[in-house]
């Protein structure tokens, strides 16, 4: 395949600059100004390219909560128009016209209380690290708040519904809702029954004569939430602050996907996740509690302020919260040796968590073994395993639940050793084949890039709705993709499907988008 490149930079000559500046108040100028606290801009490009593109720097000088309040003001300000048609498009498909059920809101809102107290109150480094994740969520609602259109004011518990969207895929499960629409996720993890309903499907490769290492990560969504935005984080809190780029969505402080690169003048780390499922249930019986950090809230700190891989993948163990369950992937690119000889620990390391546990290993030595990583939603930890269910699921159902034996992880062994260049890798991560691929069984899900509108039997608006590439060499840039996969399949198109009751504002009607290379 010829792909059609676009270049976008951040910041590019003639670009609009946005600045949040105090003065009595919190407001934002035009232009970057003298007195700004956070400056940035935004590309509004979503609908002709798949991603908006989102940059937000803030001003050393002042102190960290002023820095962190006025990032998420700005940001607020700068995806106004966007963040009512997600947060409606989420509402609205998922809880349907009566909302959210209020043990669910009862539990979120007990959980805020908690953890705003927390951030108030506790005078320990975590939670003074926990308190900017606190001022920046403020100043985004803030922010949103004043500058948005009339009738679309959002509460603090909105806002927070959008940011917990990764916690909500566990929370949603566990409180009764006889009003679910017919997309909604739950719904359709009931039409197919034994499939993949999460998120995601990721790759670490060691190209051939230790070339680069690449890291790539598509995301599994619903449909109706294919509004997309890159966004590029400065936040000098402390000397030792890790500037971010990320895959992301409106309102979203965090990336959800997730896909982050992190590099600092000491340190150059990827980290990326995909979702594991629960089918113990007493696991949330004994450990769900709302005196604990959100997923979103816990990776956000860890990354602002990690020294190393190991310790950020400890920091996000505190508190567990036992909600958004997945494998994270944390690359060390530093520690990767262009010139050959590599370390046998510390370049990749893994932390799996289920309620009441978060489980950290070290897995270099079988990236080195094999030249790649792996991720498809299953967990890798026999003990995980055992804890969460999947050892039993297999018993009783087969290969679908096996880590070895599942058909993501057979297209991963037949094709990872011939992953030898990024567009290999492009090819890959939009694989889905289902047709004409035996280890698919002809299923539309049970492929790398998943396209569940596919399946005629029972067609669902859910699948791989992006792919993102990053590597050493790249640095903070990236490829980024922004569509269902339609490699091999035609794009998908709203107005050409059969979803007339899923709701999708602000959308494209047809997502035939190419890749884009994002230079930060």
């Amino acid at each position: 395949m010829l792909y059609f490149v676009i270049l976008f930079c951040i910041f590019v000559k003639g670009e609009e600059i946005y600045s949040c500046v105090y003065r009595n108040n919190w407001s934002i100028q035009k232009g970057k100004t003298d007195d700004a606290v956070a400056f940035g801009s935004y590309e509004d490009t979503h609908l002709t390219k798949g991603w908006g593109f989102l940059k937000i720097e803030t001003v050393r000088k002042y102190l960290p909560e002023r820095q962190a309040f006025a990032a998420g003001f700005l940001e607020g300000y700068l995806t106004k128009h966007l963040i009512h048609d997600f947060w409606n498009n989420y509402r609205l498909n998922e809880y349907g016209k009566y909302g959210p059920p209020k043990a669910l809101s009862n539990f979120l809102a007990k959980q805020y209380l908690w953890w705003t107290n927390q951030c108030k109150t506790n005078n320990t480094q975590y939670w003074k690290e926990q308190n900017l994740i606190f001022k920046q969520f403020r100043g985004l609602l803030s922010g949103y708040n004043k500058y948005c259109d009339n009738g679309k004011k959002l509460s603090i518990l909105e806002m927070y519904y959008i940011n917990a969207g990764g916690d909500l895929g566990t929370l949603n499960k566990l409180v009764k809702n006889d009003n679910l629409p017919k997309y909604s996720t739950i719904n359709m993890e009931k039409m197919n029954q034994h499939e993949i309903f999460h998120e995601c499907t990721a790759i670490v490769k060691i190209l051939p004569q230790n070339q680069d290492i690449v890291f790539s990560h598509n995301t599994w969504r619903p449909y109706y939430a294919m509004m997309r935005i890159y966004k590029k984080y400065i936040f000098p809190f402390t000397k030792n602050a890790l500037p971010m780029t990320f895959a992301s969505s409106p309102g979203f402080l965090h990336s959800k996907d997730d896909f982050y690169i992190l590099k600092s003048s000491q340190n150059h780390f990827s980290v990326m996740e995909t979702t594991n499922s629960i089918f113990n249930n007493k696991l949330f019986k004994q450990f769900l509690t709302f005196k604990s950090v959100l997923s979103w809230q816990r990776i956000l700190s860890s990354m602002y302020y990690a020294p190393s891989i190991q310790k950020l993948l400890q920091n996000f163990e505190i508190y567990n919260s036992g909600t958004y369950n997945n494998q994270w992937i944390v690359t060390d690119l530093n520690k990767f040796n262009l010139a050959g000889h590599q370390p046998n620990k510390g370049l990749l390391m893994i932390a799996e968590q289920i309620p009441g546990k978060v489980q950290i290993i070290d897995v270099t030595k079988l990236l080195l073994q094999k030249g790649y990583w792996a991720s498809y939603n299953s967990p890798f930890s026999k003990k995980i395993r055992d804890l969460s269910g999947y050892t039993l699921k297999e018993r009783e159902y087969g290969d679908r639940y096996s880590y070895t034996r599942c058909p993501r992880r057979r297209i991963f062994d037949r094709e990872g050793k011939s992953l030898k260049t990024i567009n290999d890798i492009k090819r890959f991560m939009l694989l889905n084949k289902f047709k004409t691929d035996p280890l698919t069984e002809g299923r539309p899900g049970a492929t790398i890039a998943a396209r569940y509108d596919l399946d005629e039997s029972r067609p669902s608006p859910f699948g791989a709705v992006d792919c993102k590439i990053g590597s050493k060499k790249m640095g903070v840039d990236a490829w980024v993709y922004g569509a269902p996969s339609h490699n091999d399949q035609e794009p998908f198109c709203w107005s050409e499907s059969v979803f007339a009751d899923v709701v999708h504002k602000n959308l494209p009607d047809r997502f035939d988008f190419d890749w884009i290379f994002v230079k930060n």
